[in-house]
């Protein structure tokens, strides 16, 4: 008998931070993408966790994560209650949980988050893993700002971070960013 290859399921959506593209598999969402990042990396990501499965083009199957993220984006979800196959280990998933319990409309600076995940100087590391988050805007990291109160880093970049904090009504001072 010939085992069957693990499926994941893409689909891709238009949001006001531009289009995202969506990966799921039977265990939950486990990433979404800037596809202005380009699909070289998103698509390298998933054979990198997902040696020889099969990825198929299934809208139907992420429509509940779609769903939730325009009505995120409407303003009319402000905490995400999705099943999530999280694609982490160790500190960095260690931050990630901690990181989705951030609130909506709420920050928290690198070295606040390195404290709760158990680490108090490990900011950087905090970083690092905020930077490899695998469900931005899911797992808030655009929430996460300097002690100084500047915007720091993010992986959809400073316009698409202004906006969502922004959205979530948290003003950062650009002059300071």
């Amino acid at each position: 008998m010939v085992a069957k290859r693990m499926e994941v399921y893409h689909s891709s959506m238009e949001t006001p931070v531009g289009k995202l593209s969506l990966v799921s598999t039977v265990n939950g969402l486990c990433r979404i993408s800037f596809e202005s990042k380009g699909e070289e990396g998103f698509f390298s990501w998933i054979e990198d966790k997902f040696p020889g499965a099969v990825l198929k083009k299934a809208p139907s199957k992420n429509r509940e994560y779609v769903n939730s993220l325009r009505k995120y984006f409407s303003g009319g979800l402000r905490i995400f209650d999705l099943k999530l196959d999280l694609i982490a280990v160790g500190f960095q998933k260690v931050v990630l949980q901690k990181l989705a319990k951030v609130p909506y409309g709420k920050t928290i600076s690198y070295g606040e988050l390195a404290a709760k995940a158990g680490s108090p100087r490990a900011a950087r590391a905090v970083g690092t893993a905020c930077a490899r988050n695998p469900l931005p805007i899911v797992i808030p990291c655009h929430r996460v700002i300097t002690a100084g109160g500047t915007f720091g880093g993010f992986g959809g970049g400073f316009d698409v971070k202004r906006y969502l904090l922004r959205h979530e009504g948290i003003e950062i001072d650009s002059e300071n960013s």
